[in-house]
């Protein structure tokens, strides 16, 4: 994606122009190319799987984006969700092979469901998801459940309590696109159904 210093006369500074995306971030405009692939390559089971997981790893992100907030450092443009998201994306795919392909066949999959999967992944793999990387202190990795309070340690000076705020919440959702309404969850408008959708790569919403 590239930045962009100036948009000339006539030109958007978001939305999508002769082939690219327009995107404003923190005051800076980029842009990036349409996907050329046709829409065919998006309904294979392996992209349905595929974006499966990536639609469960983004609710696990807002569910607990308080807290990320406060256990990951910003750096430059990508904001510590992004931070967190790429050192654990390939730990959080693995974590949801199972459920994806629930979500898939469309059978409800409710938050609980996305906890109980990462915990157990972090509680067998206990050092496969960066928990916290703030500059200064040690590395702390997930090794089960998602803590209220994590205790970051400075080399040989001490160490910090941080309360986190995960904001968690109860829903239900579907690999058919159905959520109920009023489910609590800050910014988060629903999703569609994986078998539909052309989301692909990493998280680019911060």
């Amino acid at each position: 994606m590239a930045q962009i210093k100036q948009v000339g006369a006539g030109r958007k500074t978001s939305g999508k122009v002769d082939g690219l995306v327009y995107v404003v971030r923190h005051g800076v405009t980029y842009a990036r190319a349409l996907p050329t692939m046709p829409k065919s390559m998006f309904n294979t089971p392996e992209a349905r799987l595929r974006q499966a997981k990536f639609t469960l790893v983004q609710w696990y992100l807002k569910s607990h984006a308080g807290a990320i907030e406060s256990l990951f450092d910003r750096k430059g443009n990508s904001s510590p969700r992004n931070q967190f998201y790429k050192h654990n994306a390939k730990a959080l795919n693995a974590a949801f092979d199972s459920l994806a392909q629930s979500y898939v066949a469309g059978q409800v999959v409710h938050e609980s469901d996305i906890e109980s999967a990462v915990t157990a992944y972090a509680s067998a793999n206990r050092e496969a998801i960066l928990l916290a990387n703030k500059a200064g202190y040690q590395r702390v990795y997930l090794t089960g459940a998602f803590p209220s309070q994590v205790t970051l340690t400075r080399d040989q000076t001490g160490t910090i309590n941080v309360v986190l705020d995960n904001g968690n919440s109860q829903n239900s959702q579907n690999g058919q696109g159905s959520q109920p309404g009023g489910n609590g969850q800050t910014g988060d408008s629903g999703t569609s159904n994986p078998g539909n959708t052309g989301s692909q790569g990493g998280y680019d919403g911060d």
